[in-house]
């Protein structure tokens, strides 16, 4: 989630399941994930839970992502 210059953007697919990119210009990064029982954990890239920090934002992935978003081992 660190910012990183780049002269290139990557090809969508050079990333597993693709990449999407967008300018950070300031504010907050984060990561969002739904498990598979359909719980939204959204964090910073400190490890922080933004869950109630920004619940319009874990509504809306609860809404648009499938379950098992992030498979993690």
């Amino acid at each position: 989630m660190a910012a990183a210059s780049s002269d290139v953007i990557p090809d969508e697919r050079s990333c597993p399941g693709g990449c999407r990119y967008e300018p950070k210009w300031d504010g907050f990064r984060a990561v969002a994930r739904v498990d598979e029982h359909a719980g939204v954990h959204l964090w910073s890239r400190r490890q922080r839970r933004l869950n109630t920090a920004f619940p319009e934002i874990v509504m809306a992935v609860f809404d648009m992502l499938p379950r098992g978003t992030d498979e993690t081992p």
